[in-house]
């Protein structure tokens, strides 16, 4: 049976809403609103976070929330993917945005299922731009394989470290994406950006 281990990405220095991860969504921080999101998978065995090394203030309340932590470089994102992988010594890797509170774990269960069904897929993902999920649901699923291939590839670019998937998405054996019907919820954005963001998903949460 594959090991799959859900790794959230989350950091303090973002630039347009610094300390975004540490913001008080109702009571309790973004970061603590999304591993409750992730801990619902019913397909994920593990969480682990993959923060920059400084974000000590991050790293405590990750500790209160008992989520096992890798820390790595700020900028190449990528590199902490692989590390934290190794660490949890997992088979299929679930990429998932610290700044995302309102998450489906449905979404992420759907695209899990969707790697298992198909031995040749090494890329699963609910793309929100073309899929009927809403901003603020996106994950992505990728082997084992697949991630470590990039620890040694000559071509992987600082925007590939920076942004994760592109370089898996390049090399991918098979990629797929998990659709749903288009409503009036699909254009609604739900991921934490700015503080205008942070409101709306504050009204979200709170209705």
């Amino acid at each position: 049976m594959k090991k799959v281990v859900a790794i959230i990405q989350a950091r303090l220095g973002s630039k347009r809403l610094p300390g975004k991860s540490l913001a008080d969504l109702n009571g309790k921080p973004v970061i603590a609103h999304v591993v409750e999101k992730v801990r619902q998978m019913t397909l994920a065995d593990s969480v682990i976070a993959a923060i920059p090394a400084g974000d000590i203030p991050l790293l405590r309340v990750l500790l209160d929330l008992h989520v096992d932590t890798f820390q790595g470089s700020e900028s190449n994102v990528l590199s902490r993917y692989i590390h934290a992988a190794r660490l949890e010594q997992a088979d299929v890797i679930v990429r998932v945005t610290g700044d995302c509170p309102l998450w489906s774990s449905t979404a992420g269960d759907e695209v899990v299922r969707a790697m298992q069904d198909d031995p040749f897929c090494d890329f699963a993902s609910n793309d929100t731009l073309v899929s009927g999920w809403p901003d603020g649901t996106d994950v992505e699923a990728f082997s084992r394989e697949l991630l470590d291939s990039a620890s040694a590839a000559e071509d992987v670019t600082a925007y590939d470290g920076e942004h994760v998937t592109p370089w898996l998405k390049r090399r991918a054996r098979k990629r797929v994406i998990v659709r749903r019907p288009f409503d009036q919820f699909s254009k609604i954005k739900l991921s934490v950006d700015t503080s205008e963001d942070l409101e709306r998903v504050r009204l979200s949460e709170s209705n």
